[in-house]
């Protein structure tokens, strides 16, 4: 046991400075024979806590946000003896919904999963003035949900998402993957590291594939399928294709009759391009790829990586998605999310989860009055007041909007907050949060950032 303690203290003041708590928490696992362990400071308890199911040891933050390592290595016999013990051993995974939407795929093994969200969303404007992208909400939750979904249903049960903008609001509301039944890690993303060479540093020295997915993506793609395709095709990379009616915004892909790929332009100069198979933002990556991104430097996957691989005669495959998928590049697209959630097109994330919330009706709106009607297609948050005579039709309401008497709702999204005066008419529009809408105006095919006002009697 001294012996033990002895390396453990001298690995974790080698490596505490260069690679911090992950390898704190390697080190600990290694020397009490629990290599899956993971050491939590988040908990505020004074006391040491196993969590069973994760092999999960939480610690208090000792001084501040300091940790003293005297207080750690103090605490090692006891750490040693909680694991022997059972205390903190690790218990069958209760029975849940999340394990049974799994569905009946390859299974990822040991492969990593990565959510890429570190860019400030300038194309979602006025969205994300105040709202970092992944937070966007697509029927009242947030799109990131929708992203470990489809993680989760193809049995990952661990997650990094590397971030940049607005990012400690992204913590606050995702956590620590407790709430999603995910080990959910953070790392913040530079600017000047380019897609791949954020990729490259949030791997460090792993040596096991990952899936990697843009934070900018609404979709229902089988992960699972394109794990499958992955391993049988032997490739080294694999990029999730589909088929749009204009490429010009994307990566345009050129694959054999065996989904080899040929060349890859990242957008095209020619705005008249036919419908072409694009890059969807989903990529299954091998470890050897990271030998090729140079540590330290601001490298790109599409404009770099993709055709170097490609040239070299490396095997890189296209994966074509033929179900649901949206790049939410601008409000237009945002908005149509909603809509083609309310449609059911995303039936299969939405089917069995928490995700959708079930029909509104008249009774979704806790301070709804007699008197206003509902389709059976929208969603409205349970804090909205809506008063007699209101109409809403395939639209989204947010928490706390307040909709007067005979205002009309239809096929729009309407954020936290919003106010529509009476008798006003909202058409195929998005509202951003605390709106005022001014009595009897007229609002069709509209985007209005957050703290829009529009007088009473006006049109836009």
């Amino acid at each position: 046991m001294r012996k033990n303690r002895l390396r453990f203290w001298c690995s974790f003041r080698g490596n505490r400075k260069r690679r911090g708590f992950d390898k704190f928490s390697q080190d600990l696992g290694r020397f009490t024979n629990r290599p899956n362990l993971i050491i939590d400071t988040a908990c505020q308890q004074r006391r040491l806590v196993g969590i069973s199911s994760q092999s999960t040891i939480r610690l208090p933050w000792i001084m501040g946000r300091r940790l003293t390592i005297f207080y750690l290595i103090g605490y090692f016999d006891l750490v040693e003896d909680v694991l022997n013990s059972g205390f903190a051993s690790p218990e069958p995974a209760p029975e849940s919904a999340d394990e049974n939407v799994r569905e009946q795929g390859e299974s990822p093994g040991a492969m990593r999963a990565m959510i890429l969200a570190g860019g400030d969303a300038a194309r979602l404007r006025p969205l994300t003035v105040y709202t970092p992208n992944p937070l966007v909400p697509i029927a009242n939750q947030p799109l990131l949900k929708y992203q470990i979904e489809i993680l989760k249903r193809a049995g990952f049960r661990e997650l990094t998402l590397v971030l940049g903008y607005h990012s400690n609001k992204i913590e606050d509301v995702i956590g620590d993957g407790r709430e999603q039944k995910m080990i959910i890690r953070y790392q913040e993303q530079s600017s000047s590291q380019g897609t791949a060479g954020a990729f490259r540093s949030a791997m460090g020295n792993a040596d096991e594939p990952a899936v990697v997915i843009y934070g900018d993506i609404l979709t229902d793609l089988r992960l699972d399928r394109m794990i499958a395709f992955h391993r049988e095709k032997g490739s080294l990379l694999t990029i999730g294709s589909v088929t749009v009616d204009n490429p010009s915004n994307f990566g345009v892909v050129e694959a054999a009759a065996d989904g080899r790929i040929i060349s890859f332009i990242e957008k095209p100069e020619d705005l008249n391009l036919p419908r072409q198979t694009i890059n969807a933002g989903i990529y299954v990556i091998e470890p050897e790829v990271l030998k090729m991104i140079p540590s330290g430097e601001k490298y790109s996957f599409e404009e770099q990586l993709f055709p170097a691989l490609i040239e070299s005669g490396k095997p890189v495959f296209s994966f074509d998605w033929t179900g649901y998928w949206n790049h939410l590049g601008n409000v237009r697209s945002y908005l149509d999310a909603n809509l083609d959630l309310l449609a059911g097109r995303l039936k299969r994330l939405t089917s069995d989860t928490q995700l959708l919330p079930p029909a509104s009706g008249i009774d979704q709106a806790e301070n709804g009055e007699p008197g206003f009607a509902v389709d059976q297609l929208s969603r409205i948050d349970a804090g909205c007041t809506i008063k007699p005579g209101a109409e809403i039709i395939n639209s989204v309401i947010g928490p706390g909007c307040f909709i007067e008497e005979r205002a009309q709702i239809r096929d729009s999204v309407l954020l936290t907050g919003v106010r529509v005066g009476k008798a006003a008419e909202i058409r195929h529009s998005f509202i951003g949060k605390s709106s005022i809408i001014g009595r009897n105006t007229r609002v069709t095919d509209a985007i209005f950032g957050d703290k829009t006002s529009l007088a009473d009697y006006s049109t836009s």
